[in-house]
């Protein structure tokens, strides 16, 4: 009576578990970027790069 859904294509989803999460984590590194042009110090330098980067590791991988 009722037929299979047709198979997805291979490749990774549009919009994983962890899109949230990554698009979460970009926003706020950008945010703390901007932020820590002022002088503020280093270390927002470095969290700032450290968010952004899982930001865009989570997008590209979930």
């Amino acid at each position: 009576m009722y037929s299979n859904p047709p198979p997805r294509p291979p490749g990774p989803p549009l919009f994983g578990p962890w899109h949230c999460v990554g698009v979460c984590a970009l926003a706020l590194g950008l945010g703390i970027f901007i932020a820590a042009v002022f002088p503020v110090g280093a270390l927002m330098f470095l969290v700032a790069f450290l968010l952004i980067f899982c930001g865009i590791g989570c997008l590209r991988r979930f």
